[in-house]
């Protein structure tokens, strides 16, 4: 056999090998695409499994810090509405005494209009239309310097309202006191000041020409 035939017969007894070979890596083939897939999907799985279990660790810590913030804010809540309120009880000790400074107690007796009774730092006062059924408190009052009226002439009746008692009296109009509105000299009884023989007083007028001063 020359050369020639002798490559020939090795090619030909060699296609058994080769296809042996091609079916070998045609099994190998098909194994690693069948199994690949598979190894991926569990890998893909577990890692889904680590995101979401991390995920649920990061939602509770978030949990835990809103409910601690909340506390926070709670705890702070309580601690200024503690401060605000021992504010105003020193505040009210501060008018309190204050006022004790500035208003000295009233004598029973004693003219404001007239004090009938006392009551718990509180004043029954009376006129003479009658006694007032509210209480006054002491900076309500003001002393005047002369007695002009004792509590025996106050009669045993209900005045009315303080606006109107001051209303009835002759030397005031209902607000307590009286004023004229003159552009002249205020010199005839046109002046309803000098009508009641009173002074002009600074509610009446900015008139410089006012004689009734």
């Amino acid at each position: 056999m020359n050369a020639k035939g002798f490559i020939a017969a090795q090619n030909i007894n060699g296609l058994p090998r080769q296809s042996n070979l091609f079916e070998l890596l045609y099994d190998f083939h098909i194994d690693k695409v069948t199994r690949t897939p598979l190894e991926a999907d569990d890998s893909e799985s577990a890692e889904t499994a680590d995101t979401e279990e991390l995920r649920a660790e990061d939602a509770s810590e978030a949990e835990d810090d809103t409910l601690t913030a909340i506390y926070l804010i709670y705890q702070q809540k309580n601690t200024n509405i503690e401060i605000a309120k021992r504010g105003q009880k020193r505040q009210a000790e501060k008018m309190l005494e204050s006022s004790a400074k500035r208003f000295k107690p009233l004598e029973v007796g004693q003219n404001v209009t007239l004090i009938l009774d006392k009551q718990d730092d509180f004043y029954k006062v009376g006129t003479k239309h009658g006694r007032f059924d509210q209480l006054f408190a002491r900076n309500q009052l003001e002393p005047v310097s002369e007695n002009f009226m004792d509590v025996s002439e106050v009669p045993d009746i209900v005045a009315k309202s303080v606006r109107t008692v001051a209303a009835d009296n002759p030397i005031s109009g209902g607000q307590g006191h009286i004023h004229c509105n003159c552009k002249g000299r205020c010199q005839d009884k046109k002046c309803k000041c000098r009508r009641e023989n009173r002074l002009c007083n600074s509610r009446c007028h900015n008139s410089l020409t006012c004689t009734n001063k």
